[in-house]
């Protein structure tokens, strides 16, 4: 099954729990496995010239906090559950029937 394409080679990609994240030209992708769902899509950010020598690097800090680097400019997104409290790892209840999100808290 093909869950994206057509936006150029893929530089990065890391898998944890449910959810796949990859990065390309454009910037971060993140999907969920479990409920085939697309949850964000973090754009690269503008200083970052799409030839860079340093491609996006992505790593997991924890389940629900995904860590991106572009050269020097770095972001930490953390999943959520949407409508939810935000007790909760969003990982820890996506089991499908959640709509889940990316926000970048630090920049």
């Amino acid at each position: 099954t093909v869950i994206h394409e057509g936006e150029g080679p893929i530089t990065r990609i890391v898998w944890r729990t449910p959810l796949v994240c990859w990065s390309n030209d454009t910037g971060v992708k993140l999907f969920n496995i479990a409920s085939g769902q697309r949850v964000s899509f973090i754009p690269r950010p503008a200083p970052c010239p799409v030839a860079s020598p340093s491609p996006c690097q992505l790593s997991w800090a924890a389940d629900d906090h995904l860590l991106l680097a572009w050269g020097t400019v770095v972001k930490v997104a953390v999943i959520r559950v949407q409508g939810g409290d935000g007790s909760t790892p969003a990982v820890h209840v996506s089991n499908g029937n959640k709509t889940l999100f990316a926000e970048v808290k630090y920049q």
